[in-house]
């Protein structure tokens, strides 16, 4: 029996061995595949800044800036890796012989992974949301800083309230021991604006109000965060949310062609120059976006619920001004035509008139004529009658 443990102990010893040396080779595998796509990227990358610049490279274009950080963080986490290995020795342990690299991977890890939706813009159905990520972000912006102000402003008042008061609540007595809960969330104020923002979120606990210097004030503070944080603000960001998404929704198509085209120019750039006179890699073409007309446009506003609501009134408003539009144009031609007629008609009989006029300025002046004739010379006329 002790000879047969002997023989278990060593086999199962030696499938250990093996399951590690195994596990190391392929860690060590995939730790160079990373590295040559790291190689690949960075030399990209590099071709990029070298081309416009590094500042030009960087401010140019959100998505240069994570994969810049992406690659220096990779690269980092890599190298702290290979320190780790060696400073180890035998016996590696992740938990004790990989916090530097482990540390650093955490900060790799999030832009690494951010930057694949760069490559899911190229896709019209991921390229549009990813879109709409990136532009609520940026469109939140001044909102969000107005919301960290409120926020830290009330995270340290609650601070200096649990530091004057016992940070301790809900005494109560287990047998012989007297158990009181700490409050561990305001401890620091970098811990206080922790939890200020998931107090932001609900999570609080009211109970431990009552280890801060004044309870009343704590209520009453509270009532006001809940009031103007919650209900007020965080509606107001669903808000400029959804006006945000209308927007974006409304050139989507539009952002996404730029986004597939701008992916296209990219790594056209990054093949040989030897290969680019090939048409059948570059053939010469030209895209060209024009705008539909809102009746040509796929459906109604009661099919338009991914064409956004604004989207969708500016094209019926549209449609609407068109038409007033053409009425108006065949108002005024109708009322012009008319106008001009009667106008017509006007300028003929303000002629008739002078004419009468000339004719009766003709006739005035032959009888003052007369008048004057016989005003001057009435004898002789008489004499010629009496010798008649």
């Amino acid at each position: 029996m002790p000879q047969a443990a002997a023989a278990a102990d060593g086999q199962l010893g030696g499938a250990e061995g093996w399951r590690s040396e195994l596990a190391v080779a392929v860690a060590f595998l995939a730790g160079a595949l990373a590295a040559l796509l790291l190689l690949f990227f960075a030399a990209h990358e590099l071709q990029g800044m070298v081309q416009s610049g590094p500042y030009e490279h960087l401010r140019g274009d959100i998505w240069n800036c994570v994969d810049f950080v992406s690659i220096i963080a990779q690269g980092l986490t890599l190298f702290l890796l290979v320190v780790d290995y060696r400073r180890a020795g035998g016996g590696v342990s992740v938990h004790g012989d990989f916090q530097a690299s482990s540390t650093c991977a955490s900060i790799a890890l999030p832009p690494a992974w951010f930057s694949l939706l760069y490559f899911m813009l190229g896709f019209e159905g991921s390229g549009m949301l990813a879109r709409m990520v990136i532009e609520i972000t940026r469109g939140v912006r001044d909102f969000v800083i107005i919301l960290a102000v409120v926020v830290i402003g009330f995270a340290l008042s609650f601070y200096v309230l649990f530091q004057a008061g016992s940070m301790q609540h809900d005494p109560m007595t287990v047998g012989d021991v007297d158990v009181e809960d700490e409050v561990f969330g305001y401890r620091n104020p970098l811990a206080a604006l922790v939890s200020g923002f998931a107090l932001m979120l609900g999570d609080f606990d009211r109970d431990e109000f009552s280890a801060s210097a004044n309870e009343s004030l704590m209520n009453v503070l509270f009532v006001v965060f809940q009031v103007f944080v919650t209900i007020i603000m965080l509606n107001l960001l669903i808000a400029i949310m959804g006006d945000i998404f209308d927007k974006v929704q409304e050139h989507a198509r539009a952002h996404y062609l730029y986004a597939k085209a701008k992916i296209v120019v990219e790594y056209e750039t990054a093949l040989k120059k030897k290969r680019r006179p090939d048409r059948a890699l570059f053939p010469e073409w030209i895209q060209v976006l024009k705008p539909k007309r809102a009746e040509e446009n796929e459906g109604e506003l009661g099919s338009a619920a991914w064409a956004g609501r604004i989207a969708a009134l500016k094209r019926q408003l549209e449609t609407v001004r068109r038409d007033v539009s053409a009425n108006v144009k065949d108002v005024e031609a109708v009322v012009t035509g008319m106008i001009d007629e009667r106008m017509d008609k006007v300028d003929a009989r303000v002629l008739a008139i002078d004419d009468h006029l000339v004719t009766l300025s003709d006739r005035m002046g032959k009888l003052e004529q007369l008048l004057a004739r016989a005003a001057g010379n009435p004898k002789p006329q008489e004499e010629a009658q009496g010798s008649d």
